[in-house]
């Protein structure tokens, strides 16, 4: 296992991203039999982030491109917390009081698209510091 060096990947794996649109799923399934499961699907719209990662496959980790990784990740973090922070404030103030079954389904949505969106960012930021595009 080479360390110096990203992983090999294809850049096609990105359209495993797609499979987050299976998330649209539990608008359907929900009023049926209350499945809230499909809604934790839009976590694979992190997936995209493979297309980016596959841009980068088999470059040198020098030391760019460490602090470039490093400040992805951290502006990737801040505005997942950021995006976590309003959602938690949201449901604190009381959206959805009257229906915490909804308050739930709308957490596991964001949550998933949150974390999702964390994935992508950190690695489309990490494409876009090392090109400079």
């Amino acid at each position: 296992v080479d360390t110096n060096h990203t992983r090999i990947i294809s850049s096609k794996l990105g359209y495993l991203g797609f499979f987050g649109f299976f998330g649209f799923l539990g608008f359907w399934t929900f009023p049926i039999d209350k499945t809230i499961f499909p809604f934790f699907f839009f976590v694979f719209f992190g997936f995209f982030s493979f297309f980016y990662e596959g841009k980068l496959s088999n470059v040198l980790k020098d030391e760019l491109f460490k602090e470039n990784e490093t400040k992805a990740t951290i502006q990737s973090y801040k505005t997942g917390f950021t995006l976590m922070f309003i959602m938690i404030w949201l449901i604190g103030m009381g959206l959805f009081k009257r229906n915490t079954e909804w308050a739930a389904i709308f957490m596991i949505i964001t949550v998933s698209c949150i974390y999702a969106l964390v994935l992508f960012l950190s690695k489309y930021l990490l494409y876009k510091y090392e090109t400079q595009e």
